[in-house]
């Protein structure tokens, strides 16, 4: 994970396992890679991508947790369990072209979690093309998704 970390530190693409499907991410505060990401994946640019944090506490640095997402968070995470929140970091809210809101999780797998922990948060979206089936088999990543790093 210390490759991938410094992959998203240099601003690369990287694609990881989570809990759910096979992620491709980046530093949400680099502009250009959130830019690439979006042309990867033939996504909108309409369609802002969630976050990953190592923690609730990394995702209140970037998001507003009322009592109940705190409970939520308590309760759900680390999990499968995306929430949508009042976001208050105006630099991942530019560089993310985001409105006012951000969706945030916390991943509950221990190589997601690993890159995490160094990293903090983390642009965390499905490894596919935007609108087709995301990705179990890490195999299929390299012959369906070009450009990552």
């Amino acid at each position: 994970m210390q490759s991938a970390y410094q992959t998203v530190k240099q601003g690369g693409i990287v694609i990881f396992p989570t809990d759910t499907v096979y992620g491709i991410g980046c530093d949400p505060y680099n502009k250009n890679s959130v830019s690439l990401l979006y042309k990867i994946k033939k996504r909108e640019k309409t369609k802002p991508f969630p976050v990953l944090g190592y923690s609730k506490k990394e995702l209140e640095k970037i998001a507003e947790f009322n009592s109940l997402a705190t409970k939520i968070a308590e309760k759900f995470w680390p999990g499968p369990i995306t929430m949508i929140l009042n976001v208050k970091d105006a630099d991942i809210q530019k560089s993310l072209g985001l409105g006012k809101k951000i969706a945030v999780r916390v991943p509950d797998n221990i190589c997601a979690l690993s890159l995490l922990k160094e990293c903090k948060v983390l642009v965390g979206t499905s490894a596919n093309i935007s609108d087709e089936t995301s990705l179990i088999d890490p195999n299929e990543c390299e012959t369906k998704i070009p450009n990552y790093d």
